[in-house]
């Protein structure tokens, strides 16, 4: 292979570690991945930056090498049965839209980074995963029954939206009644009852965010579409009672006393 084709491939590689350098400087890049692994995923950016320069000095090199060499005009030599005009001018022809291609699919990439800029994920993607309201019997779920107990002793103010959607979600929910909170997420409509009832959402990140999973705490607010649109960020203050809607499956739900516009904030995820 000459040296000349590899290049598309090297801007590339460029294009990915200089997205992957940027979301880190600006705060974004725990966005894709789980913020525990940012500083080995950027550890691993610096080096492969490192190597890409090397890559690039080799390339040069064996450029040069080629072209003192004689070789690169190799390909221009006149085939047999053709007329030496003819064949030097299909061989740069082809030459041409090879290097053409690559470098349209670089451009691409480029294009792509400056044009699509990163972004949360949706409620869109919240309302496909079909939150589950609750297990099915006492029990069912040990993992659960160990985190409840974990977080039933917590202070109000120190639990978080997922700390509250386990609650919520477990059989024994009504626990939860009387409680308050102050919740800061984004409005998903409730699968079972969405003109009554929204659930305020955050994406909880284990690995990075393919494997993001919605958690969400169930707010009865009749109307609440009029004021909000699934998606937008806001913050929901009030205390837990049984749930007066009888088309939703929620035990219990945060009733409001307030529910106000927020700002995306600068970690949108939870961990």
């Amino acid at each position: 292979m000459r040296p000349e084709r590899r290049w598309p491939g090297l801007v590339l590689l460029a294009c990915g570690i200089a997205a992957t350098l940027s979301l880190a400087l600006s705060g974004r890049l725990a966005w894709y991945i789980h913020p525990r692994s940012a500083w080995f995923t950027v550890l691993m950016g610096g080096i492969a930056a490192v190597l890409l320069t090397a890559g690039c000095a080799v390339h040069a090199a064996r450029t040069r090498a080629w072209k003192r060499a004689g070789r690169i005009g190799e390909a221009d030599a006149p085939h047999a049965g053709h007329p030496p005009a003819r064949a030097g001018t299909e061989t740069r022809l082809r030459r041409a839209l090879r290097r053409l291609g690559g470098g349209a699919i670089a451009a691409l990439a480029v294009a792509l980074l400056i044009l699509l800029p990163p972004a949360t994920l949706s409620a869109e993607r919240a309302a496909q995963q079909a939150m589950p309201v609750r297990a099915s019997e006492p029990g069912a779920d040990p993992g659960a029954d160990r985190e409840l107990a974990a977080l039933a002793g917590r202070a109000d103010a120190e639990l978080t939206v997922r700390d509250w959607s386990v609650l919520t979600r477990h059989p024994h929910a009504a626990a939860v009644d009387g409680r308050t909170a102050e919740l800061l997420g984004f409005a998903a409509p409730d699968r079972d009852d969405p003109e009554n009832v929204l659930v305020v959402t955050r994406f909880a990140i284990t690995c990075c965010a393919v494997d993001a999973q919605a958690v969400g705490v169930p707010v009865y607010a009749p109307g609440w579409q009029s004021r909000f649109t699934a998606g937008d960020w806001l913050v929901a203050r009030g205390a837990f009672a049984p749930n007066p809607s009888a088309g939703s499956g929620w035990v219990s739900v945060l009733l409001p006393e307030a529910l106000t516009p927020a700002d995306e904030p600068e970690d949108p995820y939870v961990g």
